[in-house]
């Protein structure tokens, strides 16, 4: 079979491969083969990354404007762009951009922690507050929710040691009348 069905998948593997190698060449070949017989948006990103990697930011962020033109829920475009427009010179804008993604996704931390650094360096210190007070809560929450899901599951083994213990006693009890 010269086309096998999972091929776009390993396609995308090879892409991100040849990406974490540094190979950015080979990335770009393969980004672009994908994209010639189909718009596929993880090719699209993938190409924006290769761009980043490779030091041509202004491609990089015509790329990721793309990505997120095309699906506005597609969050990574707008990490990658917010750090492109970081390496762009351009705080304000990087801002923006993880401020939109923040409120399309609020319980994301990392994200919640890039905002507040970037709003700081923006000397936007309202701004980074709320964002690094999100990002403790969330923690916080995260924390707090692992602790009551032990507590739980602690009380869960209780009750069927309980169980256990009483339908053992149980059969041995003799009822009066049998």
């Amino acid at each position: 079979d010269a086309n096998p069905k999972n091929a776009l998948e390993f396609l995308k593997l090879k892409g991100d491969l040849c990406l974490a190698a540094g190979e950015h060449a080979e990335a770009q070949a393969v980004y672009e083969k994908v994209l010639a017989m189909r718009n596929i948006p993880w090719a699209l990103l993938g190409l924006g990354k290769m761009y980043y990697l490779s030091g041509d930011h202004l491609q990089a962020r015509q790329q990721f404007e793309r990505v997120i033109e095309e699906n506005r829920m597609s969050l990574e475009a707008y990490d990658w762009l917010a750090k492109t427009m970081e390496e762009l010179g351009d705080l304000a804008e990087a801002q923006r951009v993880l401020h939109t993604a923040a409120q399309l996704s609020p319980k994301a931390i990392l994200r919640q922690k890039a905002l507040g650094e970037i709003a700081y360096r923006n000397k936007d210190l309202e701004t980074a507050e709320k964002s690094f007070k999100a990002a403790v809560n969330l923690v916080t929450d995260d924390l707090y929710l692992r602790q009551y899901g032990d507590s739980l599951r602690e009380r869960s083994l209780q009750r069927i040691q309980s169980n256990v213990f009483v339908s053992q006693r149980w059969e041995s009890w003799s009822l009066v009348g049998n």
